[in-house]
């Protein structure tokens, strides 16, 4: 028996996230090294097993609670759908927009958004010890990345939101799957999981660089925001450039990706101070100057 190409994709899915979630739990049980076991009390991340079983259990239950959430489905008319029906004038203005090239670009930036933290733990980690420190952090990250894509999940089935290129008639969309009609992703476009996971990338990168690192360099700070601003902003841009999302869905997505990358970090940071104003600012001064030459570069 052949499962239909939807329920395909959407099972392969959820199996990444799970199985990021299920690399959290061996993290867990990984013993440290000698050089990890000499970590001062309440060094970053502070773990307490009940409460990590309860943020993995958590994610994990969104992401299977999403997947039996029935999507209505919608028969797209030769001429697409009437764009009247979209809510908001400037998510209007973006249809018609269709660049399979763009479509691309933003699985490219997506990734080395959400890989841009495990780059910065083993870079600044510990000498000796930077792989047990990436190791240590992975159970943040997959607790984290449950959060953000288990409730991205769950608001897409909820929503059922045509994305742009159903408005299209069909003589105007790429002869391409990701633009097929008749598949059920194409009413799964708020919010944009692309621009939730480059965003949760981001956050976690800028969260954990301030609580791990706060006598950096001004400079440095800035770099990690500018960088992890740059991927995320070009990824969002990128998205709607292709035609898969309107410009609030990637606005969502972001929220829900910035919010569990900056909850979850600072859950974990034990003893750890929090960071100092002009910290923030210098970094969040770096995100804003990445966001927007992500978008300008995107356009």
């Amino acid at each position: 028996m052949t499962l239909p190409l939807s329920v395909v994709c959407r099972v392969r899915g959820a199996g990444v996230v799970l199985a990021g979630i299920a690399a959290s739990v061996a993290a867990l049980l990984v013993p440290p090294s000698a050089a990890a076991q000499q970590r001062p009390a309440g060094a970053y991340p502070d773990f307490d097993v009940p409460r990590e079983v309860v943020f993995i259990g958590a994610g994990a239950g969104l992401v299977l609670g999403a997947l039996v959430v029935p999507v209505e489905i919608v028969d797209v008319p030769s001429g697409g759908l009437d764009p009247e029906g979209i809510t908001w004038k400037f998510d209007r203005r973006v249809v018609g927009s269709r660049s399979t090239s763009a479509a691309t670009a933003s699985d490219w930036t997506r990734n080395a958004a959400m890989a841009f933290p495990v780059v910065l733990a083993f870079t600044f980690g510990e000498p000796g010890a930077r792989l047990d420190g990436v190791v240590r952090r992975g159970v943040v990250y997959g607790e984290s990345l449950g959060f953000s894509v288990g409730t991205t999940m769950l608001a897409k089935r909820l929503t059922g939101r045509a994305r742009p290129y159903a408005f299209l008639a069909v003589s105007e969309r790429p002869d391409d799957p990701a633009y097929d009609v008749t598949r059920e992703r194409t009413f799964y476009s708020a919010p944009s999981g692309h621009s939730a996971g480059a965003w949760n990338g981001t956050a976690l990168a800028v969260t954990e660089h301030l609580l791990t690192r706060p006598d950096a360099h001004w400079a440095e700070r800035f770099g990690v925001g500018f960088v992890g601003g740059a991927l995320a902003g070009a990824t969002a841009t990128l998205r709607v450039e292709a035609g898969q999302h309107f410009p609030t869905d990637v606005l969502a997505g972001a929220g829900l990706g910035i919010a569990s990358g900056i909850a979850l970090p600072l859950v974990h940071r034990g003893a750890l101070a929090l960071p100092s104003r002009s910290s923030v600012l210098e970094a969040l001064a770096g995100v804003v100057s990445g966001t927007l030459v992500g978008i300008a570069l995107s356009r």
